[in-house]
């Protein structure tokens, strides 16, 4: 199915039932359903409650700004323009992140149900990331009130292996604290070992346990290629190395385990200059150990960029981006930016373009909007495809454009949208500005309960 990028894919304005069985936009709208209320909202309003302190106002001088004259319209939106921009970096971080996160568990779901490793995806209750290890070793048998939140957990019979995986995006993963938080799960996991935790899995049948750190992105946010040294930070992983390797890290936990007898998977010694060396030195910086009857294996990896998707997936990056991200959804980065200058032009003119549009078509009974009210529903009756249902909202959106110039001509009302006088990027804004008219009149007009504006949460405290 070959995406239109001239069509806007926006899923505030689709009928859910649309998109229900398309894994990616599914998980893109769990990730903002909260947050895009807020921006159609802050559309219609004009602005956004704004909360800061008077520190940050003295800082960024803010202070100033808020009392300059009238005429000063970027003084008088700075404030505004400077609090939208952080409240919504703020509220995308963790979206982002357990985005990405509920999208890797399902890749690893898809490439391994018939093929590749064939791992399966250990679930707490119906979370498959994000896990509490207390709760993810009573599945294997073995009693513990560990409250630590590990990434994902894998399992392969058929390999008789159990992949417990700390994923991070950047390689650059903080300080100490940040490092702490990478290694403590494994940590706490070679330390169990000796406390039953290998016999439990032996009786499950698993005969090793891989204990993974995946480090997927470099400081530029490029997929790292391990094979090219200057595709990483070298000083960020041999620091990284060098925390591992303190007597009461990784390094202690596992001399530990060679005074219970525990060798190298190839029978030779365990001892501390040999075990950095591999850490160091291997491509996939990767060390295997073994009990002393070779019986039971733990390997511990860093796995840099397409390391990762190879050894879980099977194939490289490039490739699941090329499959899965071909259908994706424009609502953030459209409802935002529009944000962004709608905001000033309020303080400019009283009021933001999308609100005066909305209230133009509104008080005509033929309007567009009546056409897009009947085009939802007949969304959500299910007699349309996806694609059929986005080329004819965008169709809408371009039929909007030219009523709304007609009505504004037919009144005498200016419009003021951009500061160009080029014809085509005026009409394309006033095609965006259309699509925002329909998502305020889904609001206002409680065509969609679930598309109201009390549904806006910038925070996950709001939600919770």
């Amino acid at each position: 199915m070959k995406r239109n990028y001239n069509n806007y894919l926006i899923l505030y304005l689709i009928p859910h039932g649309l998109f229900k069985d398309k894994d990616i936009l599914n998980l893109q709208w769990s990730s903002i359903e909260s947050l895009i209320p807020c921006l159609v909202k802050s559309l219609y309003d004009g602005s956004i409650q704004v909360r800061l302190h008077d520190f940050e106002k003295a800082l960024t001088g803010l202070i100033n700004a808020e009392n300059t004259a009238n005429m000063n319209i970027l003084g008088k939106t700075a404030t505004l323009w400077y609090y939208l921009t952080e409240v919504f970096h703020q509220s995308f971080g963790a979206r982002k992140g357990n985005f990405a996160e509920e999208l890797i568990a399902k890749w690893f779901e898809y490439y391994n149900r018939d093929g590749c490793k064939r791992l399966k995806v250990i679930k707490v209750g119906n979370r498959s990331h994000s896990l509490t290890l207390g709760k993810v070793l009573k599945q294997y048998g073995i009693s513990s009130r560990s409250g630590k939140q590990i990434d994902f957990v894998l399992e392969s019979r058929a390999l008789k292996r159990v992949d417990f995986i700390e994923l991070r995006m950047s390689e650059h993963t903080g300080g100490r604290t940040a490092q702490e938080s990478l290694l403590d799960k494994h940590e706490e996991l070679l330390e169990m070992l000796s406390k039953g935790l290998r016999e439990a899995l032996l009786r499950m049948g698993f005969r090793e346990m891989n204990l993974v750190i995946a480090i997927l992105f470099n400081e530029r946010h490029e997929l790292i290629n391990p094979a090219d040294k200057n595709s990483y930070n070298l000083g960020r992983l041999n620091s990284l190395i060098n925390y591992i390797m303190q007597d009461n890290h990784i390094w202690g936990k596992v001399n530990n385990l060679t005074r219970q007898g525990y060798v190298y998977c190839d029978g030779k010694k365990i001892d501390r200059d040999s075990f950095e060396e591999k850490l160091r030195e291997s491509l996939d910086h990767s060390v295997c150990i073994a009990s002393n009857n070779g019986e039971f294996k733990v390997w511990f990896k860093i796995l840099l960029g397409d390391q990762f998707f190879n050894e879980y997936m099977c194939v490289k990056f490039n490739e699941i981006k090329n499959q899965w991200f071909s259908m994706i959804a424009d609502d953030v980065w459209l409802f935002y930016t529009l944000s962004i200058n709608e905001t000033k032009l309020a303080r400019e003119f009283g009021q933001t373009s999308a609100r005066k549009i909305y209230e133009l078509l509104n008080e005509e009974k033929t309007s567009i909007l009546n056409e897009f009210e009947k085009l939802y529903e007949d969304g959500r009756r299910g007699n349309l495809s996806l694609m059929n249902y986005v080329n004819r909202l965008n169709g809408l959106a371009d039929q909007c454009v030219n009523e709304v110039i007609n009505y504004a001509k037919k009144r005498g009302i200016e419009l003021r949208v951009l500061e160009t006088n080029d014809v085509t990027a005026i009409h394309e804004y006033l095609r965006q500005l259309c699509l925002a008219v329909f998502a305020i009149h889904l609001a206002m007009d409680k065509i969609d309960k679930d598309k109201a504006f009390d549904k806006c949460k910038w925070s996950e405290e709001e939600e919770t």
